[in-house]
Formats: C-alpha cells, sequence, structure tokens
C-alpha cells in the first residue's frame, strides 16, 4: 500500500482534473509505484520511512509544531507525487489483464483518446512532477533546520563530502535547469570523479586542503566561498559572474 497519500481527496488537492468516479483502490498500486520508483531517490529512503512513519500515525491535527512542519513537507512531497502516480496510470488506465488475456476497457459514453492529445497530457504531466519535484528539493534545502531527519540523513552526510555538495553550488557553477534534480542525478559521477580521477589529476595534498567546496557558499557570510585558481583551472571550471558584474 502507499505510504505517504491515500485517498482520492488528497490526489484532487494536487489534480482537480481527476474523475468523481475514481476509486482509491484502482490508483493505489501506481502512487505506491510513483513512491518507490520517483520519490523514494529524490529525498532518500530514510526520510522517506521517517515521514511515512509518521504519517501512519498522523491524525489529521496540527496542534505540535513538529506536525505543522511536517503537513507542510507533506504538501511538497504529495504534490509531485500525484503528478508521477497518474503518469504510470495513464499507459494502463483502460487495460485490463486476467484470465481471459488483455482487453481493453469500454465505458459506456467515452471514447478512445486521440493519440496526440494522450502525448499532450502525459507530457504536461510529466513537466509537472518534475518541476514539483525541484520545488520539493529546493523547500528541503531552505528549510533543513526543520528536516534533521533529512538533512541528517546517511544519503545527505555523503553528499556532503562532495566538493560539489548540492544543487545550489551546482547552479553557481553553471546554468542548468531545475538544479536540484539535476544534482540528485548527478551526485553519483560527482563521486566517481572526486574519488578516480581528481586524486590523480591534482593530487591528494590539494584535495585534501581545508574544505574545498566548488561553487558553495559560506554559512556565515552567505557569499560564494573562495575556490583556489588552481581547482578551477584543473576543472576546467569557470565561475558563475554575479548579475551585474563583469
Amino acid at each position: 500500500m502507499p505510504q505517504l497519500l491515500n485517498t482520492t481527496d488528497e490526489l484532487r488537492l494536487y489534480y482537480s482534473r481527476l474523475s468523481v468516479q475514481t476509486d482509491f483502490d484502482s490508483l493505489a498500486s501506481f502512487v505506491e509505484a510513483a513512491e518507490v520508483k520517483y520519490i523514494k531517490p529524490l529525498i532518500g529512503e530514510t526520510a522517506f520511512d521517517n515521514m511515512a512513519e509518521w504519517y501512519a500515525d498522523w491524525d489529521g491535527t496540527t496542534t505540535d509544531p513538529d506536525d505543522a512542519k511536517r503537513k507542510k513537507l507533506l504538501a511538497q512531497i504529495q504534490r509531485p507525487l500525484t503528478y508521477y502516480a497518474l503518469l504510470e496510470q495513464m499507459p494502463s488506465g483502460v487495460v485490463d489483464l486476467g484470465n481471459e488475456g488483455t482487453r481493453e476497457g469500454n465505458t459506456e459514453g467515452s471514447s478512445p483518446v486521440r493519440q496526440w492529445t494522450y502525448n499532450q497530457l502525459a507530457d504536461h504531466i510529466s513537466d509537472n512532477a518534475d518541476v514539483f519535484s525541484e520545488s520539493l528539493l529546493a523547500f528541503l534545502e531552505k528549510n533543513k533546520a526543520d528536516y534533521d531527519f533529512w538533512d541528517e540523513s546517511d544519503e545527505r552526510k555523503a553528499a556532503r563530502r562532495l566538493l560539489i555538495p548540492n544543487g545550489t553550488a551546482l547552479a553557481n557553477l553553471v546554468d542548468v535547469t531545475q538544479p536540484h534534480r539535476f544534482f540528485n542525478r548527478f551526485a553519483r559521477i560527482i563521486k566517481r570523479i572526486q574519488t578516480d580521477l581528481l586524486p590523480t589529476y591534482l593530487g591528494e595534498e590539494l584535495l585534501a586542503e581545508g574544505r574545498i567546496r566548488i561553487g558553495c557558499v559560506d554559512e556565515r557570510t552567505l557569499r560564494p566561498c573562495r575556490i583556489p585558481a588552481v581547482v578551477m583551472e584543473a576543472l576546467g571550471l569557470q565561475p558563475v559572474t554575479a548579475p551585474g558584474r563583469a
């Protein structure tokens, strides 16, 4: 069963065009698939399990300050989850599998959707799911002090050991759409470069100097960290120039 979204009312909060005849049981497996395929890799298994445990016990009230914070995070999670679940459901929404083989359903008063309409809807849902995923990661990064079960997870600790530790740092280096999602997918490559390539190319001594963080933000001054020029040159990177500066 799904762990972070359990009713059609919750689905309609984020996708109001959902048919009034929709039975949640018919969508439950797709919601669960979306949690496993998209949400867990997005926020990490540790944070996902922590939220799922809280959600199972939550009585719906927000009198406790921690519950209020978690409710905000839940909304950030459920929004992309809804769209990813719909994306999972679309290809098999009118197809039945059973003893009689694979059959296409036929609802009286309805007609099959045109292919171009289907494709357009699928693209729309996919785009929204990705945008809302980026918004979720940006929300966590901005409010990490409120969600230590995410910020202190093993996944986050591993990311902080990277030269490029998060999406914010990545955005300081390159102009990339949805930097937090991009970082999520790019982190393993960064780790491989940092572990296998840079020690040979730069030398262990240079890599060990202080806290080298490409494009990071100094938490005291909120300004970009000073990065040794030799490191930037070795990586073939140019720092992002602030707007209005040469």
